[in-house]
């Protein structure tokens, strides 16, 4: 019976269908005379079972947890926060670690939250002791920061704010902000450039005549490799650039139907832009020009990407080929040089957080952080770039200022830092022997762009694919190197912790979506509880399917326990509890 629930909660399907003639009439099928087991209200399913699963997936989590945790593993804590059903907000927290993504909490919120609103929230997250959820235990900053490297959010300003404060409060916790997010500002900033944006609007026109006119619909409709064209009717990146790439795939459709004459006549302004071979080198040269940015995306948004990666995704990948663009487009398809000027302040300005484009500069949702910088040099596996006395230096001490005590100085933490970057010393040979591996690596990525359509014209694939390849354990080495040993500054623990920081907060993101999954528009009279005891087994058995030494023991006692009561005076009590929940929850 336990698989039953597991099955109902890990589909997200109501405990009420157990009382379905058909459900019963299928069970009878497959099974004969197991349906009379079936109890014959949900009692069971929502105060036994239900819990039941929790217990048992909480335990699990937590034994996972244990056993990264022993390796010295830390954690990021990802925030954001989603509007219900009901009209309510809540706040989703999870958990990434080791590439892992787990669901741990969720807490009404103010639909109009503050920084320092949020700060305490985070911080109450942050000191749950949430390896066991139902435990008070408060956890002190020590242990705090014995479990979190860091903390990540979206980039709503007091959402931002707060989680800065946050780290503030309890020190060496780094707080970012989801790099995702800030590249998908950055091609919403291109896209709503006038030029760009004229070749959306037409392409969106496009679209709409595709959705609407039946010969044409139908001939898209076909090519089932295609799919149906997308129609998102404003110029945001994540629509914009799907738009485009429909168009400029169906361009041989789009021009065979202009030759019908009664379809000219129906719609003259389609006719109008498809015939112009201008429109399509334009649509050409857009695409690709966004095309090192949909790269990005999905890669960084990953939850095993670390902020050591976004330095050279950024300045290696996206920066040098959207410069290179800029530098060999052929001014006939843009036809407005002052462009490239606004396409070069977008990512100035995405990158150094501060805007440009007003009369006087300020502040801006940026990718730049020191500790940003500093974690890509502190991944003995990737290049580092940009570090000198006059430059790097400053934001390395921005970056270490945390570490600094009356015991520490930040003349010593800066001369072991420099004396890791130096060619010879004592992490020579260690250094040594990963650039070895790492021009394997590369002779690999080279060998597999060979046969890789249009690598060699997108550097960002490149970047993409060797940071994959690339991507080896720099926490561990940091753990066992015989040089980082030898440290008598708190080195080793800043570069740990430094690129064991996820870089995004997709992970609540996605807690948002399977939130509204569950907590649908008909079933908003859960109460809170039980929505987050559901929508906690619903994410994480997601994780233990994915850990067979996990699932084989996860369900071993799968007896039919007592049922409870199922007789109209319990359900009509129960249904009493429920009503005082959610009125309480209100208040």
């Amino acid at each position: 019976m336990m698989l039953l629930v597991r099955m109902l909660v890990g589909c997200n399907l109501a405990f009420n269908l157990i009382l379905s003639p058909f459900f019963r009439e299928f069970i009878q099928r497959i099974r004969p005379g197991f349906a009379r087991y079936l109890p014959k209200s949900t009692w069971a399913f929502r105060h036994t079972w239900l819990n039941r699963l929790f217990n048992q997936v909480s335990k699990k989590v937590k034994e996972r947890h244990t056993s990264w945790c022993a390796q010295g593993r830390l954690r990021t804590l990802t925030l954001d926060g989603v509007k219900d059903n009901d009209g309510g907000k809540v706040n989703n927290v999870g958990d990434v670690i080791n590439g892992f993504a787990l669901f741990v909490w969720s807490f009404p919120a103010a639909l109009h939250e503050t920084a320092v609103v949020i700060k305490c929230q985070v911080i109450k997250a942050l000191r749950r002791a949430k390896d066991d959820i139902d435990c008070p235990t408060i956890l002190n900053d020590a242990t705090v920061l014995a479990k979190y490297a860091g903390v990540s959010s979206d980039n709503t300003s007091a959402m931002r704010h707060g989680v800065r404060q946050a780290a503030a409060a309890i020190p060496k916790l780094i707080a970012v902000g989801c790099a995702s997010h800030i590249l998908d500002l950055l091609a919403e900033d291109v896209a709503k450039l006038t030029e760009i944006s004229d070749i959306i609007l037409m392409c969106i026109l496009l679209v709409k005549v595709i959705r609407t006119e039946h010969l044409l619909y139908h001939s898209v409709k076909a090519k089932h490799l295609m799919g149906l064209p997308h129609l998102f009717v404003d110029t945001r990146f994540v629509y914009a650039h799907e738009t485009l790439l429909d168009i400029l795939i169906r361009m041989a459709d789009i021009l065979k139907m202009i030759e019908d004459d009664g379809f000219v006549q129906k719609y003259q302004r389609f006719y109008e832009i498809v015939i112009q071979p201008l429109f399509w080198s334009k649509l050409k040269a857009i695409a690709s020009l966004f095309k090192p940015i949909a790269k990005a995306i999905p890669f960084i948004g990953g939850n095993a990407s670390t902020i050591d990666m976004v330095y050279p995704l950024y300045q290696e990948g996206i920066l040098a080929d959207i410069s290179a663009w800029c530098d060999n487009v052929n001014h006939t398809k843009v036809s407005n040089e002052q462009i490239i000027i606004d396409i070069s302040t977008c990512l100035s300005q995405r990158w150094s957080g501060v805007h440009l484009s007003g009369p006087t500069p300020s502040a801006y949702v940026g990718l730049y952080t020191p500790m940003i910088y500093a974690a890509h040099i502190l991944n003995p596996y990737l290049k580092p770039t940009g570090y000198s006395e006059e430059h790097g230096r400053p934001a390395i001490e921005a970056a270490f200022a945390p570490w600094v005590t009356s015991n520490v100085e930040m003349n010593a933490l800066i001369s072991e830092f420099e004396e890791y970057l130096c060619e010879t010393g004592i992490w020579a040979k260690e250094l040594s022997a990963i650039r070895t591996q790492k021009t394997e690596l590369e002779a690999e990525w080279n060998d597999l762009a060979k046969d890789t359509m249009n690598a060699s014209t997108c550097n960002t694939s490149s970047i993409v694919s060797k940071l994959t390849l690339q991507k080896q354990d720099a926490f561990m080495f940091w753990k066992t190197s015989p040089a980082a040993a030898k440290c008598k500054t708190p080195l080793p623990e800043i570069a740990m912790r430094a690129v064991q920081v996820v870089a995004t907060s997709v992970a609540a993101e996605r807690l948002n979506k399977n939130r509204k999954t569950i907590y649908s528009k008909l079933r908003v009279q859960m109460v809170h509880k039980r929505v987050f005891k559901c929508l906690y087994c619903y994410t994480n058995l997601r994780f233990i399917h994915d850990c067979p030494e996990f699932e084989s023991t996860l369900f071993a006692d799968t007896t039919w326990a007592e049922q409870g009561p199922n007789d109209d005076e319990q359900k009509e009590a129960d249904e009493q509890v429920e009503m005082i929940d959610n009125v309480t929850m209100l208040v």
